[in-house]
């Protein structure tokens, strides 16, 4: 007797874990906002500060209207703030160093 409580006991919780993961599984197959992405134009320009600017704005835009899925726009937006942290401190640091060059030489 003690044997078939035991297997009952632990029946229960194994039949939840399932129903859980069950459950997840079906919430995935619906998950439309991962499938939506932002298609890549030809004048989309990441070389220069301006381009990064205008598709950040494409990008807000794109995710604002449901055209873009929030797991997208999280990446890409973490994608272009590196690109934009590198190459926007080095054209700053120049432009303190020369600042600071030209202030010491009227000094």
């Amino acid at each position: 007797m003690k044997s078939n409580t035991r297997t009952r006991r632990f029946d229960l919780p194994h039949r939840e874990a399932l129903r859980t993961q069950n459950s997840r599984r079906e919430s995935m197959k619906g998950n439309v906002n991962a499938k939506k992405s932002l298609v890549w134009l030809k004048d989309y320009d990441l070389s220069s500060v301006e381009g990064s600017r205008r598709f950040l704005q494409e990008l807000i835009k794109r995710t604002w209207t449901g055209q873009l899925g929030t797991r997208a726009a999280g990446a890409l937006n973490g994608s272009l703030r590196l690109l934009l942290e590198h190459e926007v401190l080095p054209q700053l640091e120049k432009r303190i160093s020369d600042l600071e060059e030209k202030h010491s030489e009227k000094s």
